[in-house]
């Protein structure tokens, strides 16, 4: 058993294999009554793929008269030996050869402990031959990840070489429009009858509204590139004051604002800082042809996560249409209701899961939503809270 355990030790140890069958070898020298005992491994696919049956020979000079093969082990002084296969299902790793130098030398015990080190060696061999498939896996993925590193760079590039062209270039012919339609509609009023002005003021409109979703498009890839330095964020704090910078005092007033405390969190606080921003936008915009607007802000803490909630009385949303909200430009109400560019939430996504959370909403028509979102907890996170108590 101590012999056996050694193997399987080694084994476990994915030592070499000339090492585990050298350890099994020499076990058998000591546990039994041989000459030798040697291993023949199968060097080539053709000899794996051999068939070769276990064989005991109790004495040859008796073996001899049906197998003349055998005159050259007697020649050399042996009586009786036995060789088993290390077989695997997929093929045969060698022999197992144990000699011995007088007749009938090997018990049944002998032979049941030599298939068992057979087997283990099968076991031994195929374990490194599953090691050097996944060492080459492991070198083609890494190869794999160097070739997608190299295109994902490009594909930033060229992502940025966009940003500039939308930036620059369609802004160019944007103001040109604009500049002529403002001139049309000021310096030659006169001439136009109503159409044409409301022509000019369509078209006044639309420039205004085209810049806008330029500035969220660069928006959108801007943090998504932009490089997060974390640190600990006092959330609660975050909240209030991202709220009263945004909210206009006249509006203040008629919103009932509640935040409960809230667990303290590690991030990039520029980052998370327009989370707040923009959640807390659409939750005014929405709830702003309600009599008496309700925004909540609540929070909660589990074993992995630290869970945010906002939750307002607004004009609320079909779930139908949720998975839409988180997309770039998607927009589940009309200009005419409420305005903006339908790229706030697509921000708010990227920088939650940049931050290796999650963010999901419901709401129901008329009737209000909810969106929740969480990050990480770290371990310095009760600390945190801990200084906070102090």
């Amino acid at each position: 058993l101590r012999g056996l355990h050694e193997i399987d030790r080694a084994i476990l140890e994915a030592r070499p294999t000339d090492e585990i069958v050298e350890i099994a070898l020499r076990r058998i020298r000591t546990l039994l009554p041989c000459d030798d005992a040697t291993f023949t491994a199968a060097e080539t696919d053709s000899e794996r793929g051999g068939t070769k049956e276990t064989r005991f020979v109790d004495d040859i000079d008796e073996a001899i008269r049906e197998d003349p093969y055998l005159a050259p082990l007697r020649d050399r002084g042996i009586r009786s030996f036995f060789s088993i296969p290390a077989a695997a299902p997929d093929g045969i790793f060698g022999v197992l050869n144990v000699d011995f130098a007088r007749p009938a030398a090997f018990s049944a015990e002998d032979a049941d402990l030599g298939r068992e080190i057979a087997s283990q060696l099968a076991i031994a061999f195929t374990n490194a031959r599953l090691l050097d498939e996944v060492r080459a896996n492991a070198a083609n993925l890494e190869k794999l990840v160097e070739e997608r590193t190299a295109s994902l760079e490009a594909a930033n590039g060229e992502l940025e070489s966009f940003s500039y062209s939308v930036s620059h270039d369609l802004r160019a012919p944007l103001r040109a429009i604009g500049g002529y339609a403002g001139i049309l509609s000021e310096e030659y009023a006169p001439s136009l009858d109503d159409e044409g002005k409301r022509v000019c003021s369509v078209i006044l409109a639309n420039t205004t509204r085209m810049g806008a979703l330029i500035d969220g498009l660069l928006a959108f890839s801007r943090f998504g590139r932009t490089k997060m330095s974390l640190s600990p964020l006092d959330m609660e704090d975050l909240a209030r004051s991202v709220y009263d910078e945004i909210t206009p005092e006249d509006t203040r007033g008629r919103i009932d604002f509640r935040l409960s405390p809230l667990p303290r969190a590690t991030g990039d606080v520029t980052l998370i800082r327009q989370v707040w921003s923009n959640l807390l936008s659409n939750a005014i915009k929405f709830t702003s042809k309600r009599e008496r607007p309700h925004i909540e802000i609540e929070g909660t803490t589990t074993e992995t996560e630290l869970v945010y909630t906002i939750r307002d009385n607004g004009s609320g949303f079909d779930m139908q249409f949720a998975d839409r909200l988180f997309g770039v430009f998607q927009r589940l109400h009309s200009m005419q209701e409420f305005d903006g560019t339908g790229v706030g939430l697509a921000i708010v996504r990227r920088i939650v899961e940049r931050h290796g959370g999650r963010i999901r909403a419901e709401g129901r028509v008329d009737r209000g939503a909810e969106f929740v979102f969480t990050l990480p907890r770290y371990a310095n996170e009760n600390e945190n809270r801990s200084e906070r108590r102090a």
